[in-house]
């Protein structure tokens, strides 16, 4: 964790990525979040200076249909707790459809193809 939380302090802004799977962020940019937990405990429990209050984060979420605009907005929530600027133009999620049933094969090749043509 030290590696991540050394560039992270020497940089002006870091973009946090991830998948939304069964309404939540994915495991792996929830385990990064725990790490870095430090951060915010460091500012609210111990009361000592927010180390990373020049730093600006955004986040960049993608999923199939269900409930991305919730954890886009919990996330950013998240991240002004810990300390981070988190400007709404560096914040932005993808949902294919919003059919929280859709989980048919046909719904993921769609999804793809759509992504491609409009996000690539």
């Amino acid at each position: 964790m030290w590696k991540i939380s050394k560039v992270l302090l020497e940089t002006d802004v870091v973009l946090f990525f991830g998948s939304v799977r069964w309404g939540q962020a994915n495991a792996v940019y929830s385990r990064l979040l725990e790490r870095l937990t430090w951060l915010e405990s460091r500012r609210t429990t111990l009361q000592e200076s927010n180390i990373i209050k020049d730093i600006e984060a955004g986040l960049v979420f993608v999923g199939q249909n269900w409930n991305g605009q919730s954890v886009l907005e919990t996330q950013m929530q998240v991240l002004k707790f810990f300390g981070f600027k988190v400007p709404r133009e560096l914040c932005w999620h993808w949902q294919y459809t919003k059919n929280e049933k859709d989980e048919t094969k046909e719904s993921y090749a769609d999804a793809w193809t759509t992504f491609k043509q409009k996000v690539l």
